[in-house]
């Protein structure tokens, strides 16, 4: 759903006396004060402070009224934005009002709303006590359930369908009136592609969160089997493959189902269906000739399904992935063989066979190790030495991890000295796994670096110490070192030092935290204020001071329509990507600054998941390092598709700046991470990224 117009005519500055202002800062000025009259505000500085309250999650003064009053009486174009901005609050205290733009006569505001309000209702997965007797909820299911009688748009109608499939239903009778309401729209846009999708998407969400047993609408369900079946052309994949995404929720399905998926052109599709083969079963067949796939994602899906097979088959069944011309189905099959193969000295055989000579390369070598360590804990160590002296320090940290299943407590000390602090990490999570105390010394030590991962794995460390006083000293250093440095991303790792110095702190720290009262991080301030508040026993209050960021203008944004990204790999393969700026344009504004200056050339993809992601930009090349300040969730009904770029966060508005990459569809993705653009050109590029590849450069390009 677009939000801005195609074309925006800016106006000029405004003069008062001998100052001059732009839009943006004259709305601001006047939204100090009282509201300023509807229509006397230009367009364009009414919308970018939608985005600036929409960024700060209304925070300031005057913000709620501000977009209460442009979704009921602005213009077209701002009357969406600004009802988007209020469900992205998630507050329960705007459903009564988004509820009553459920009836807008313009379809893009009635879809808006019904999104909105969807989003809003997101609030009671939080809250479970004080809102299971409140009126709100009942009152939204009754809105929205009139909504599904009155509706005859068949984009809307769509659109309510995946907003039904994800409120967050708190009993059976509920989440089985959403099914029931879910099939009688998808039984209205049956003949319309996009809008099937969406409803078929709606089934797979809400079944999806069901708990396991309760029963199902099997009216749904013979629709969702009639459109897997649908030949209409390339137009119905999307439809078909959540369709039957939404069946194989309900365990695996007859073979008779799967069948033409297995052959459809599509090969996600195939993947799929590969997917919800019985690995034990009569399709056993179908599961091995899925391994000669043409398609990467098909193959991946295979070895896996072979490696749930029980008993000593699976040997054999997996060693054709070892000569798979694709690496990372190679790794899949050497993770396999470590976990899935009981006939022990077959798996070591193909191991060993693959690590002599050490391939070119270091992954091959790195994963057979870790899965060498869990078959043979009792075994040779001349591998695991050629690993922790290895060049990379990626193979280090394998070593580590290998160390751990063979319980050489000896070596994760001295890698637990190495340079890298990934490596550094690995090892004090393998000490601490083997001795409850046995990290406690480099846990202490690694308390002064400045990786906040390695730093977090420290505090968690430390649980139980007895070494007391010395550590709450060095978790107060920690604290107030990284609290300096002012990086919203800093806030689990921060948390993790409150939680350890809750334990082995005393009331004489007080005065070391105090300060933590007015952080910029409000979570942080009222971790502090309850710490204060139990050693001082009388109640201390946070008073955070949030940073407010500063407002996007909307012309950085307009000039972003139509651009396009690359993204360069340092082995010379590229991918395009579009950006998706009407549905994120802030997280595209801020992925665009970063590319623009360089963020991200350099760093790597240190996270590579066969069949679901890959992850990078991380200038620590883990999950805890990112650019400082938090972006925002800018959640919409566009789907985690194969290709689709993603923001990695650890809770809702936490994004990192971390950009990670859908390797197939990834339904359990969507409305909990932003989608921000999609691949174009070169999808097949992102099945040969490998874990620790360099990125050269990001780079935007204008239309």
């Amino acid at each position: 759903m677009a939000v801005f117009p195609r074309k925006t005519t800016f106006p000029p500055e405004f003069s008062l006396g001998r100052r001059h202002f732009s839009p943006l800062t004259l709305l601001i000025l006047l939204g100090a004060g009282p509201l300023p009259l509807l229509g006397q505000v230009p367009p364009a500085a009414v919308r970018e402070r939608i985005l600036l309250v929409e960024d700060r999650r209304a925070r300031a003064p005057g913000d709620m009224d501000f977009l209460l009053r442009f979704a009921q009486r602005g213009l077209s174009v701002e009357r969406p934005s600004a009802i988007r901005a209020l469900g992205r609050l998630e507050d329960r205290r705007q459903v009564r009002a988004l509820s009553g733009f459920l009836d807008d006569p313009e379809p893009g505001v009635r879809a808006e709303a019904i999104q909105a309000l969807a989003q809003a209702l997101q609030a009671y997965r939080r809250d479970t006590i004080a809102a299971r007797g409140d009126s709100i909820w009942p009152g939204a299911l009754e809105a929205l359930g009139r909504r599904v009688i009155a509706e005859s748009d068949p984009a809307v109608s769509g659109i309510l369908a995946i907003s039904l499939g994800r409120v967050p239903y708190r009993r059976d009778a509920e989440r089985l009136e959403g099914e029931r309401r879910i099939r009688m729209l998808l039984e209205r846009v049956v003949a319309d592609a996009a809008a099937a999708t969406l409803a078929a998407r709606a089934a797979e969400t809400i079944r999806r969160a069901r708990a396991r047993g309760p029963a199902v609408d099997d009216s749904l369900t013979g629709l969702l089997r009639t459109l897997v079946a649908r030949d209409g052309g390339p137009e119905w994949d999307s439809a078909r493959r959540r369709a039957l995404g939404a069946l194989l929720l309900l365990g695996p399905p007859d073979i008779g189902l799967l069948e033409p998926a297995l052959r459809a052109t599509d090969a996600e599709l195939r993947r799929l269906a590969v997917s919800g083969l019985d690995p034990a079963g009569p399709s056993l067949g179908a599961l091995l000739r899925a391994r000669d796939d043409p398609a990467v994602i098909v193959r991946r899906e295979a070895m896996r399904s072979l490696g749930r097979r029980p008993g000593v088959a699976p040997c054999e069944t997996i060693r054709d992935g070892l000569g798979d011309r694709d690496e990372g189905t190679r790794l899949l099959a050497i993770d396999l063989i470590g976990t899935a193969c009981t006939d022990t000295a077959a798996a070591l055989a193909m191991l060993r066979a693959v690590t002599a000579p050490r391939p070119a390369g270091w992954r091959i070598f790195a994963h057979a190790l870790v899965s060498i360590a869990r078959l043979d804990p009792a075994g040779e160590s001349v591998l695991l030495t050629q690993g922790a002296t290895a060049r990379e320090w990626q193979v280090r940290m394998y070593a580590a991890r290998a160390a751990r299943h063979v319980r050489d407590a000896s070596l994760l000390g001295r890698l637990a000295d190495d340079a890298h602090p990934n490596v550094r990490e690995a090892a004090i999570g393998g000490l601490r796994a083997l001795s409850a105390r046995g990290a406690d010394a480099a846990a202490l030590q690694a308390l002064r670096a400045r990786d906040y991962q390695l730093v977090l794995t420290a505090a968690g460390a430390l649980e139980g110490t007895d070494r007391r006083e010395e550590a709450a000293r060095a978790l107060v250093e920690a604290l107030d070192r990284i609290s300096a440095e002012g990086a919203e991303t800093s806030r689990d790792t921060r948390l993790a030092l409150l939680v350890r110095l809750r334990e082995v702190g005393a009331p004489p720290l007080g005065d070391r935290l105090r300060p933590r009262l007015h952080d910029f991080d409000p979570v942080v301030a009222e971790s502090a204020a309850t710490l204060l508040t139990l050693w001082t026993g009388r109640t201390i209050r946070a008073d955070a001071r949030p940073s407010i960021p500063a407002a996007i203008p909307l012309r950085e944004i307009e000039a972003l329509r139509g651009a396009t990204m690359r993204l360069v790999m340092a082995g010379g393969d590229t991918l395009d990507a579009e950006l998706l700026t009407d549905e994120a344009p802030l997280t595209v504004a801020r992925i665009a600054r970063l590319a623009r200056r360089g963020y991200y050339d350099g760093l790597t993809f240190h996270r590579v998941v066969p069949n679901f992601v890959i992850q990078g930009g991380s200038p620590g090349a883990n999950e805890y390092a990112g650019d400082g300040a938090y972006m925002r969730d800018e959640l919409t009904a566009r789907s985690h598709e194969r290709g689709t770029f993603g923001i990695s966060t650890r809770g809702r508005d936490t994004g990192d700046a971390q950009l990670f990459v859908n390797l197939v569809d990834n339904a359990r993705l969507d409305y909990d991470y932003t989608v921000w653009a999609r691949v174009v050109r070169g999808l097949e590029v992102l099945d040969r990224i490998g874990e620790g590849d360099v990125i050269r450069r990001l780079e935007v390009r204008a239309r």
